[in-house]
Formats: C-alpha cells, structure tokens, sequence
C-alpha cells in the first residue's frame, strides 16, 4: 500500500489516475467516483462500520474496476485533524478515516492520498468561508447542475475537484 500526503516533500508531476474514489468519512459519509476526470457517480453512505459503507462503496466502483488496473485507481480521504477541544470526536473521525480506507482497499483500490479538509476548501473556495458545507453543495450546483444528496457527498466532489484541478502541482 502507498500512501501520499499533500506535503511539499511528496509532490511530484505524476500522470492523473484515471480512477479516483473518493470518500469523506463521516457517520453519513459522501463518496464520489471520478474516471478520466468526469463526476461518474456520487452517492450518500453510513460511514459507521464497514460493512454499510462497502453496501455503498462497492456497487459504484465494480463497473470500472475491469477497465481501469490498480496502477490507474487512487483513493481520496479527507484528513481529520486532531482537535483537543473535541478528543473523542477526534478518535472517532479517525477510526472512521480507517473504515473508509478499508472499504477502498477492499475494492483494489492501494493508492492512498489524505487531503486535509482546510487544503481542498481554501484551495476551492479561495479562502475562509463562512459555511463550507453550503459551499460545497453551491460549488457542486454551479459546476454539474444538480444538488448533492447531502453536503457530505458534495464533500466528496469538491475534494475530487480540488485534486483535479492540482494534478499538475501534486
């Protein structure tokens, strides 16, 4: 397994994979799924325990896993940071990162990258917002016309689009 971070240390000018799932780990998690840069699919999933979220994660991703090889798949998870204020919500945000790593492990996906979630959103929202979920959702509607399931699923596209729109500075 590879795994990647949004440091400077670890840029480099890769090839674009040309299948990125992306999750946004949460209890209501938002998985996306990108192939050759386009929004193929996108949908709500219980992000509690493995077992709902591959209920989700697995259907969406097998009509592409014969196209694209493992070479070709990345998977995109937000990076929860820890927070003293909050260290049980902390612990509990990264067993669910944990979760979400293993739904996409399990679906041949062994190209990790972590994006923190104030990365993506200032480099998407140009800097602080007030709501970033309701950007999120608006970024989602300005770009494919339609609203998201929930904000969380817009999370995950617009962490999709982030890594899109850097690939040349990753």
């Amino acid at each position: 397994q590879t795994q990647c971070s949004m440091s400077k240390a670890t840029k480099s000018k890769l090839p674009p994979p040309k299948l990125i799932l992306v999750i946004d780990p949460a209890a209501a998690a938002g998985v996306a799924l990108f192939a050759e840069g386009k929004l193929v699919a996108h949908s709500p999933a219980k992000g509690d325990s493995f077992r709902s979220l591959m209920q989700v994660v697995g259907p969406l991703v097998q009509p592409y896993l014969a196209k694209y090889p493992e070479s070709e798949r990345i998977c995109l998870l937000e990076q929860h940071w820890m927070s003293f204020r909050s260290v049980k919500g902390s612990l509990t945000l990264g067993q669910r990162r944990g979760i979400a790593q293993s739904a996409g492990e399990a679906c041949g996906f062994n190209l990790w990258l972590y994006i923190g979630a104030s990365t993506w959103q200032n480099g998407l929202f140009g800097g602080r917002v007030p709501d970033t979920k309701a950007a999120a959702v608006k970024h989602v509607q300005d770009k494919y016309g339609f609203t998201p399931a929930t904000d969380d699923v817009a999370d995950a596209i617009a962490i999709g689009d982030y890594y899109l729109a850097n690939l040349v500075s990753l």
